[in-house]
């Protein structure tokens, strides 16, 4: 039985798998105060219809945060599906009898926000990970979404973005007055303790190329998820095109994905196949990116990207594209660059950059690492999140 002094807090989110949305809700669940709220996590599987629950559960498992199973709660939409995802969360709903629900993911918060409101719960929390109509897709189908998104802003009684633009586009919705809040993702403080040449030592042994490559080489990374809005077919290009007196460089493609083998040929097509190195799905990444010199993230299409405050905390110099939220951690010229993904030969020029000036480019990550333990501390967006959960 929970304290009457304490609230109960239901996160919903539709896939438990592991991205961007999905560490947010387990940060949220994993560092509330456990005097003032407790916890419970509610999610389906990896997506597809019936799917196994994924890492995202079994990081609440082990740190004993309660998650309920919602096979019905899948990424397809169809009739059949979306009631059957609808009695299971009302049944959960029914059954934790939360005093705030906080909803995260289009679908999930689509289906949620009424039904919460249906289940008298007063506290209904949005966070926007993004709006999903500005994806490609067919016209009916984005006024169909906004239409909905607009419903979800209807019954949410707080709406939290987590970037500057994002903001802006929720401005732009019905039903947004007095309801909106600027909380940027953030991370903890207190950096991996992995050294440099150890994680290299690992990866050298599990990667023969790498293990080749001279000591003096520097360290690219780019990837996490090989699809298409990660633009590494740029990066890849780009590299094609550096100057044959360029330093010598490696670039490590992390992740997997449905362009793995496009990307291992285009290597191979433009000749530098020798200098890549396609790392696949790396666990734990956090704690090894300390094995890289510089980071490339030349996203078509990105929220708050985690993976840039990981590697603002540890110091790794960064050239990232100028979209969405990411000038809301880079400050182009001060603490990283910024570049347009679509244009390959500008990127080949700053990775050249990056390659020639390895001293300006340290200086800017030891800015940018300043500014992550202030501005993107995971201690303020907790506070700023219990804020809202506590307001009248």
């Amino acid at each position: 039985m929970v304290p009457e002094s304490k609230k109960k807090v239901l996160l919903f989110i539709t896939k438990s798998n592991w991205g961007g949305a999905q560490r947010y809700v387990y940060d949220v669940a994993a560092n509330l105060d456990p005097n003032n709220f407790t916890v419970v996590v509610a999610s389906g599987g990896t997506g597809d219809a019936a799917a196994p629950p994924g890492q995202l559960a079994e990081k609440l498992a082990e740190a004993g945060i309660t998650f309920r199973y919602l096979p019905g709660l899948t990424r397809s939409v169809s009739l059949r599906s979306e009631l059957l995802a609808l009695r299971e969360m009302w049944h959960c709903l029914r059954s934790e009898r939360p005093d705030i629900v906080h909803l995260n993911s289009s679908k999930a918060a689509a289906l949620g926000a009424a039904l919460a409101w249906l289940a008298g719960v007063k506290k209904r929390v949005f966070t926007v990970h993004g709006f999903p109509y500005d994806a490609k897709r067919p016209r009916w189908q984005r006024y169909l979404i906004t239409l909905i998104t607009t419903i979800t802003f209807l019954f949410a009684t707080d709406i939290i973005c987590i970037c500057q633009p994002d903001l802006a586009q929720a401005k732009q919705h019905r039903f947004h007055r007095g309801k909106l809040h600027l909380i940027p993702n953030g991370i903890s403080n207190a950096g991996p303790a992995n050294e440099r040449h150890l994680v290299r030592g690992q990866w050298s042994q599990d990667f023969p190329k790498l293990a080749n490559v001279s000591p003096d080489t520097i360290w690219l990374g780019t990837g996490t998820e090989l699809c298409e809005r990660k633009g590494i077919y740029q990066v890849i290009t780009a590299i094609s095109q550096l100057p044959p007196n360029a330093p010598p460089y490696h670039l490590c493609v992390v992740g997997t994905g449905p362009l793995q083998s496009t990307l291992t040929t285009l290597a191979e097509d433009l000749g530098v196949s020798q200098h890549v190195t396609f790392l696949g799905f790396v666990t734990e990444l956090e704690s090894k990116l300390i094995a890289f010199d510089g980071f490339v993230l030349s996203s078509f299409k990105e929220g708050l990207p985690y993976i840039l405050l990981e590697l603002g905390r540890v110091g790794i110099p960064i050239i990232a594209s100028e979209i969405d939220g990411i000038p809301d951690i880079i400050t182009d010229q001060v603490d990283g660059q910024l570049v347009d993904p679509h244009n390959i030969p500008g990127l080949r020029d700053a990775l050249l950059r990056l390659l020639t000036q390895t001293t300006v480019y340290q200086e800017k990550a030891r800015i940018l690492q300043n500014k992550i333990q202030t501005t993107f501390s995971l201690s303020r967006m907790i506070a700023e999140t219990e804020n809202v959960y506590l307001r009248d």
